[in-house]
């Protein structure tokens, strides 16, 4: 292992061409780090180089206190509650390997393309999957069609969690953490923020949203316009006080398309006259995945609640069925919306703070954007790896 160069808080830690993970350089907390539950390494879009550690201080993960504490019981939960999701392939092994750093304790399923049994050394690696408390499913690629559009692991990354969920011992976690194989989760942070929501509540949680407006041709994610909800019984001492720009999100107990229809006063998504019905048509996008989806990269959390209003064979059949070819977030999150009838919530904190993103806060977009001169004519335009860590102040 070699470190790479500390940038703010963060200290990414890498192998030669491949990232590793990266963990909180130790500093003395500020409030928007109370917040953070993901970074989104985007190792898949440029390998990080391995640089000279620019700060020998140690680095390692810390606990936070809850920064929007609820009077509700607390339901003490614990690293064995959650089930992570990764849905990768067999030339990725490695990085899904890597984030074990991370994941000490955190039971996970690991979507891949092909069976355990194409390693040579299958019994090794299976008791190595139960050393680290992984299993192992298997979702096949599909024959791209449109290179420029399409990835092969698509469907495998729309199908992973309800697969997950499958394959899972029955009643054996009470959230998924669902994400790319590049997707680093602040665990500490995520079961603060979850203790006090209840698991059996239907929720898709995130705040990094895509969404195309109907005002221009542009999409773009996170996007504070995307409508959502904030979770039931939500409580916060800004309350009220709804950012300029952000989609006034309702309340969702749980969160529908008919919650998000009434709330939606200003028409971003939504024809009123539409709200009456079970499934109103969302005019501008014709439903979730058309430009208006949660950001796979960023992560979403589902609850056990969600997770029970379906069945893998349900979803199986409607993301192999007549919807176009999108990609795996996008199909994702269609699936959610009518198989589940449930739209995404807003984890709460962020969003009534505009300069907290909770979820991939390096890259922003739009007018939150953080990118400066030093990132023009960069890879991606400063969201490449480094160029988020650097701009990342959270």
């Amino acid at each position: 292992m070699q470190a790479c160069t500390v940038y703010r808080r963060l200290l990414v830690l890498c192998t030669t061409g491949s990232l590793l993970a990266v963990a909180w350089h130790v500093m003395p907390p500020q409030d928007s780090d109370k917040a953070i539950v993901t970074v989104h390494l985007a190792s898949s879009r440029k390998p990080l180089s391995v640089m000279e550690l620019s700060d020998p201080q140690p680095a390692s993960m810390i606990s936070l206190q809850n920064p929007c504490a609820r009077n509700v019981p607390s339901t003490n939960l614990t690293r064995a509650d959650l089930l992570v999701v990764i849905p990768g392939s067999l030339d990725r092994f490695e990085l899904a390997k890597a984030s074990r750093v991370w994941r000490q304790g955190v039971p996970t399923a690991l979507i891949m393309d092909q069976g355990l049994h194409m390693l040579q050394d299958a019994a090794a690696v299976q008791e190595e999957l139960n050393e680290n408390l992984e299993f192992w499913a298997t979702s096949p690629d599909v024959p791209v069609t449109d290179p420029l559009k399409e990835k092969a692991g698509d469907f495998r990354a729309a199908l992973a969690p309800f697969l997950a969920n499958k394959t899972a011992a029955p009643n054996s976690y009470k959230w998924i953490l669902y994400g790319d194989d590049d997707t680093f989760w602040f665990i500490d942070n995520v079961l603060t923020h979850l203790d006090q929501l209840d698991p059996d509540m239907p929720y898709l949680l995130s705040d990094n949203l895509w969404m195309k407006e109907r005002a221009s041709d542009m999409a773009m994610h996170p996007n504070p316009k995307a409508p959502r909800c904030l979770p039931c019984g939500y409580t916060d001492p800004l309350q009220g006080q709804v950012p300029e720009g952000s989609f006034n999100a309702p309340m969702g107990c749980p969160c529908s398309s008919a919650t998000l229809c009434q709330a939606d006063i200003n028409n971003v998504m939504y024809n009123h006259s539409d709200c009456g019905n079970t499934w109103p048509f969302v005019t501008h996008v014709p439903s979730p995945g058309y430009w208006y989806f949660i950001h796979g990269g960023a992560g979403a959390i589902m609850s056990r609640g969600l997770m029970e209003l379906t069945t893998f064979e349900r979803c199986q059949e409607f993301i192999n069925g007549p919807m176009p070819r999108m990609s795996g977030d996008a199909m994702f999150t269609l699936t959610v919306w009518h198989m589940m009838g449930t739209a995404p919530t807003d984890p709460g904190y962020g969003f009534y703070r505009p300069h907290v993103q909770m979820m991939d806060p390096g890259w922003l977009s739009g007018s939150r954007t953080q990118r400066g001169p030093e990132d023009e004519g960069t890879y991606d335009g400063g969201n490449d790896p480094v160029g988020v860590i650097r701009r990342s102040t959270f």
